[in-house]
């Protein structure tokens, strides 16, 4: 098996898939692209002012966030989540307006949900005692906006958990959503609701192997990659709801994110951060093109010489037909371009 590059596009972070058209940021620029980057239009600009300026450059904007890290869609829109604060952006306007929130941090790109009845899950990532626990934790939430309110929609007691790693409602189940937070072992969980977060149960608890960050469901399965830079990380598959935890396969990193396509091929990324288990000074893409049980190592590049975690970053959402589409993070010579692939069984 091997990925076969198709193009490149300079500058470009992908956030979702709609109807088969994509989305992404460019610069200070909102974008779609109907034909997978061949060609982008432009829909509306980010910031305005001295920020617009400082976000046309990559290497400024990769430290200052200054453009969105994650942006959801809305049913009138899209909300973009920035390390300066919130923005929204209505459909037939040309510009991001800035809006009030309670969220003050970056969540994780997955910590972020745009569910089917209209309304925004956000999970709180920040430091919070550290990986170790070195301190007691504080509460964390899972807010939620509807049209223009915040409310909570779920709080983790203090010492109960570090951070949210990601919000995700079951693409074929809606209102049935899961939360996976971290990172100790016991605070290592995929949590579920079914009941708009009146409960919030374990659904699987097995220390640093569901310790993650995303979900990929396919019809028959759900799949995920570990985040743990303390123990060895690898894809992990669980078939339907309810079978038991296959580990798949190890891979040299943790995993932050995955995706898939129409044809059904299923992908993870891993990092390249401090911890006993990394073992490569590369991240990596690992893909399937059996329905997701057997994954070979189809990609990798180089983490760069900066502090800045190198990762794979997906765009939610089906890719259409057999292509990858994806961003390299902090990776030498290849930073904040955007990747179009084919995978080759």
């Amino acid at each position: 098996m091997q990925m076969t590059i198709e193009r490149r596009c300079r500058g470009v972070l992908p956030h979702y898939f709609a109807d088969g058209v994509l989305w992404a940021t460019r610069g200070n620029r909102w974008v779609q692209s109907a034909d997978l980057g061949a060609s982008f239009q432009e829909v509306a600009r980010l910031v305005d002012g001295s920020q617009r300026a400082f976000s046309k450059l990559r290497a400024i904007d990769r430290f200052a966030h200054i453009t969105p890290f994650a942006v959801v869609p809305t049913r009138d829109g899209a909300v973009a989540f920035a390390g300066r604060g919130l923005s929204r952006w209505q459909r037939g306007s040309d510009r991001f307006v800035p809006m009030d929130g309670p969220v003050d941090f970056r969540p994780m790109r997955r910590g972020v949900c745009a569910a089917t009845d209209g309304s925004v899950y956000v999970g709180e990532y920040r430091h919070n005692g550290g990986e170790l626990r070195t301190t007691q934790r504080a509460a964390v939430h899972i807010w939620r906006l509807d049209g223009d309110c915040w409310t909570t929609a779920w709080r983790f007691p203090e010492d109960t958990v570090r951070h949210v790693h990601a919000v995700i409602e079951h693409p074929a189940r809606p209102g049935t959503f899961f939360v996976c937070t971290g990172d100790t072992n016991a605070e290592s969980v995929v949590w579920l609701t079914t009941d708009a977060f009146e409960t919030l149960t374990p659904w699987q608890a097995g220390g640093q192997q569901t310790r993650t960050c995303d979900l990929v469901f396919l019809d028959d399965a759900l799949i995920w990659g570990i985040d743990s830079p303390l123990e060895t990380s690898g894809i992990c598959r669980v078939a339907g709801m309810d079978g038991p935890v296959e580990r798949l396969c190890d891979t040299p990193g943790p995993i932050y994110y995955g995706g898939r396509n129409e044809a059904g091929h299923v992908w993870f990324g891993t990092s390249v951060e401090p911890g006993p288990s990394v073992v490569t000074d590369r991240v990596h893409l690992y893909a399937s093109t059996d329905g997701g049980r057997c994954f070979a190592d189809v990609f990798s590049r180089r983490a760069d010489r900066t502090p800045q975690l190198s990762s794979i970053l997906f765009p939610r959402g089906t890719v259409p037909g057999t292509a990858v589409v994806l961003s390299l993070r902090a990776t030498w010579r290849w930073e904040g371009q955007m990747v179009v692939a084919r995978i080759d069984a």
